[in-house]
C-alpha cells in the first residue's frame, strides 16, 4: 500500500491498491467499480472534539486502481453534510461520538463471552457491538441501535447513500501498518500500536491536533478515521466482527438497487439504438462478407487449377534431377512431396529449385550449386496461412532452418514471396 503526492499547490496524495489482480480480471474489476461506486468515494466519521459532535471526511477519486485527489472536509453537524455533495452521494461510515463506548479486555472465547465481559448485562436486542480483536485484546465498541437508526434516517434525507458503518475506530486497523509513532492522537482516544497492529485504547482527555506522516502524506488526526473508511471500498479486512452484518449488507443492497435503476435505465435505452443501428447495417455488411467470400473461393480455384499444372512440371523436374544427380541418396522427389502436402491454397508456386545454382553455367568454369538446399517462389493470398506454412516446413525432421528471402505485396491481394530450405545432412525420413 502506497501514499503517492502530485507536485500541484496543494498536497494530492494518492493511494495505490495494494491487490494484485491478473491482467484479463483488472478491466473487468474497474467496470463494476466504476458501475457501482462512479468515479467519486468518501469516507465520513462522526466523533467529539472539544465536547461538540463534527463531522470529519474524506473524499478521493479513482484512477487506474489507485485513491487520487484525496480532499479533507469538516462538517459542523450531521444535517450539514449534503451543503458539499451533490444527491445520491454514497460514503462508508464510523460512528465515533459520545453515545459509542469503547472498552478493551482480553481475548474471549466467542464474541458474546467478549462482550459480557466488558459490558455485563447489555441487551443485544438493543444495542450494536463491532470487537477490534488483536494479538493480545479485544477492544468492544457497543452503541444504541436507534441512535444508529437516527444518523443513517438522517443522511437518507439528504440523499447520502451510506454502504456501510462501523463502531468507534475499528477501520483505523488498516492504517496501522503505516504509523511510525506507538502513540497515535485521535480526539476521543489514545491509540497504542505495536507491531503493525492496535494494542489499546483509551480515553483521550488532552487531546491536541496531531499531523501524522502516513509514507509521503501528512494527515491531521481529526482525519486519520475517515481516511481509513475508504478502504471499505476496497473490501479491506479490519479483522473486527459485529452484530450488524445483515444491517450493512441491506444498506449496500439498497445502493446496488439505486444504481441498477438509474444506470440501467440507461444502459437499456443505450442497448436499444446499439440494436438499431447494428439492423441497420445488418444486411449491407453480410452482403460484403458474401461477395467477399465468392472472391476468395474464385481464387482458391484458380489457384488449385495452377497447382496443379505446376505440380506435374514440378514432377517432370524431379524427374531430370534424379536423372543427373544419378545418385540413389537423392530425395528431393521426398522433399519436395512433403512441401507440396504442407502448401495452403492460399500459396502458389512459380519456382521450386533444388540444389540451385550458385552462377550461372560456363564451359570453362566448374558448376557451383547450394547442397542441401531448396529455393522455392511463389505468391501468397493470406500472410497468416503463409507464416503458419513456414512454421510447419521448419517443424520437418530433415529441415535444418527456412529462411524467408523476400516477401512483398504485388497487389492488395497478393504478395510475391522467395524462401530457402536448409537440409540436414544427416536427414531421414
Amino acid at each position: 500500500m502506497d501514499f503517492q503526492q502530485k507536485k500541484t499547490g496543494r498536497q494530492q496524495p494518492k493511494i495505490e491498491h495494494s491487490h494484485q489482480t491478473y491482467r484479463d480480471l483488472l478491466m473487468l474489476s474497474k467496470l463494476r467499480s466504476y458501475w457501482e461506486y462512479g468515479s467519486t468515494f468518501w469516507g465520513m466519521e462522526i466523533t467529539i472534539v472539544e465536547g461538540e459532535e463534527k463531522c470529519f471526511g474524506v473524499t478521493a477519486k479513482k484512477k487506474h486502481g489507485e485513491f487520487t485527489d484525496l480532499e479533507f472536509l469538516q462538517f459542523s453537524s450531521i444535517t450539514d453534510v449534503d451543503k458539499n455533495f451533490s444527491n445520491k452521494q454514497h460514503c462508508f461510515l464510523a460512528i465515533n461520538s459520545d453515545k459509542v463506548l469503547i472498552k478493551s479486555v482480553p481475548a474471549q472465547e466467542s464474541d458474546t463471552k467478549t462482550v459480557s465481559s466488558a459490558f455485563p448485562g447489555l441487551s443485544l436486542t438493543d444495542f450494536y457491538y463491532e470487537i477490534l480483536k488483536t494479538p493480545k485484546s479485544s477492544s468492544i465498541a457497543i452503541c444504541r441501535k436507534d441512535y444508529v437508526q437516527d444518523i443513517l434516517n438522517e443522511l437518507e434525507k439528504q440523499k447520502i447513500n451510506v454502504l456501510g458503518f462501523h463502531l468507534g475506530i475499528t477501520s483505523l486497523q488498516s492504517l496501522a501498518p503505516l504509523f511510525k509513532k506507538e502513540k497515535v492522537n485521535l480526539p476521543r482516544f489514545l491509540i497504542g500500536v505495536e507491531e503493525k497492529n492496535i494494542k489499546n485504547i483509551v480515553p483521550n482527555e488532552n487531546y491536541s491536533e496531531t499531523i501524522y506522516e502516513l509514507e509521503d502524506i501528512k494527515v491531521a488526526s481529526e482525519y486519520l478515521v475517515s481516511l481509513a473508511m475508504l478502504f471499505s471500498y476496497t473490501g479491506a479486512n479490519s479483522n473486527s466482527s459485529n452484530n450488524f452484518g445483515e444491517e450493512n449488507k441491506n444498506l449496500f443492497r439498497l445502493h446496488q438497487e439505486k444504481v441498477f435503476f438509474k444506470k440501467g435505465m440507461f444502459l437499456g435505452v443505450g442497448l436499444l439504438l446499439v440494436s438499431l443501428l447494428v439492423n441497420t447495417f445488418f444486411f449491407n455488411s453480410y452482403f460484403k462478407k458474401e461477395q467477399q467470400l465468392n472472391e476468395e473461393l474464385v481464387f482458391m480455384e484458380s489457384q488449385q487449377n495452377g497447382m496443379e499444372v505446376k505440380l506435374v512440371a514440378v514432377n517432370k523436374k524431379e524427374q531430370l534431377v534424379d536423372h543427373i544427380l544419378n545418385s540413389g541418396t537423392s530425395k528431393s522427389s521426398f522433399y519436395l512431396n512433403k512441401i507440396v502436402v504442407l502448401k495452403p491454397s492460399s500459396i502458389g508456386f512459380s519456382d521450386i529449385k533444388y540444389q540451385p545454382l550458385n552462377k550461372s553455367i560456363r564451359p570453362d568454369k566448374e558448376i557451383e550449386y547450394s547442397q542441401n538446399s531448396i529455393v522455392i517462389s511463389g505468391e501468397s493470398k493470406d500472410k497468416a496461412d503463409f507464416s503458419k506454412w513456414i512454421i510447419d516446413l521448419g517443424k520437418l525432421k530433415w529441415v535444418e532452418k527456412v529462411s524467408v528471402v523476400h516477401y512483398g505485396n504485388v497487389d492488395k491481394n497478393h504478395s510475391a514471396f522467395s524462401i530457402t530450405i536448409g537440409i540436414k545432412n544427416d536427414s531421414k525420413n
